[in-house]
C-alpha cells in the first residue's frame, strides 16, 4: 500500500505538534514557577546585585529531579527575576535568600594590580543569610526585600 507523501504529513503533523505542546517547558523538566520582586537597601534600589535561592525544601518532581538554586542580577530599579540554568523561574518550595554586591573601586591605573572589591550588602543578607522565601505552587512576583545596614 503506498501512502500519499501530503497525506502522511497532513496526518502526522498534528500528532508532532501536540506530542511537543505536551512537553514540560524547560529542557530540564522542571517545574518553574515565576519568581520576582525588589530588592532595596536602607530604603534605595539595590542596583547590580546577585541574588541566590538556595533550595531549603524544594517539592521534587515524578522523576526526582528538583533542588536547584535560583539566580538573578538586579536592575537600576532593584527589580528581579529568578532564573533555574537558562530558564525563567524556579521550583516551588522553601529557598534561603543569598544577596551580594560588589564595589569596585576605580582603577586609575591600568598596569597596577587592581584592588580587591568591597562587599556593599550587610553578612547578615549573604553569607550569614536567614532570609527565607516560599514559593508558591503559582509562583510569587512580589517578593520584596527591604535590607538595613547595621
Amino acid at each position: 500500500m503506498r501512502i500519499n507523501l501530503t497525506v502522511f504529513f497532513y496526518l502526522a503533523a498534528p500528532l508532532i505538534i501536540a506530542s511537543a505542546a505536551g512537553c514540560s517547558g524547560n529542557a530540564a523538566g522542571l517545574h518553574l514557577v515565576p519568581a520576582k520582586g525588589t530588592i532595596t537597601l536602607d530604603g534605595t534600589p539595590l542596583a547590580g546585585a546577585d541574588v541566590e535561592f538556595t533550595p531549603e525544601n524544594v517539592k521534587v518532581n515524578e522523576d526526582g529531579l528538583g533542588g536547584s538554586s535560583g539566580f538573578a542580577n538586579t536592575d537600576d530599579s532593584g527589580h528581579f527575576e529568578m532564573y533555574t540554568a537558562s530558564y525563567a523561574g524556579v521550583q516551588p518550595g522553601e529557598y534561603r535568600v543569598r544577596i551580594n554586591k560588589i564595589s569596585q573601586p576605580e582603577i586609575t591605573n591600568p598596569e597596577a594590580r587592581v584592588p580587591k572589591g568591597k562587599e556593599m550588602v550587610p553578612p547578615q543578607y549573604n553569607t550569614q543569610s536567614d532570609l527565607i522565601v516560599e514559593i508558591d505552587d503559582d509562583g510569587n512576583t512580589d517578593l520584596n526585600f527591604e535590607l538595613k545596614s547595621p
